[in-house]
């Protein structure tokens, strides 16, 4: 279990590096009304999305799937546990897990400015993946 009492602040550069916090980086100061808007493209094969994804290095184009690549990795990302000598971390300590298997709450010594905005933009992210169908 990770031990929320020893996180006072985000890991910078494991939040840099990951995908929700690109996608954080990228997205959270949009306007919440431009992240419910969806649209559809004749070869996306009717998936519906609110941005474009582009992963560099990977020359892909974004047809749907690395669309739908970024709703599986960013909860991902979130609960995820690292152990080092014996003791489990939260990855990004935004949430814990619970004594329940697969089940996180929101971590409660995470107040400040930065974190709360990220709690915001999990909903954000939840909303869209509802409405696109993700």
């Amino acid at each position: 279990m990770c031990d929320g009492s020893s996180y006072n602040m985000l890991p910078q550069g494991r939040l840099s590096s990951s995908l929700f916090g690109q996608l954080f980086n990228e997205l959270h100061f949009l306007r919440p009304v431009s992240l419910r808007m969806g649209y559809t493209h004749p070869m996306d094969d009717g998936q519906e999305r609110t941005f474009k994804v582009k992963f560099e290095g990977e020359g892909v184009d974004d047809y749907g799937g690395p669309y739908r690549e970024v709703f599986a990795q960013a909860p991902s990302e979130l609960q995820m546990i690292t152990t080092s000598k014996g003791v489990s971390k939260c990855a990004l300590p935004l949430l814990l897990p619970t004594h329940e298997d697969d089940r996180f709450i929101v971590n409660p010594k995470m107040i400040s400015d930065t974190p709360l905005n990220m709690y915001s933009f999990i909903g954000q992210l939840m909303g869209i993946a509802l409405r696109c169908k993700v």
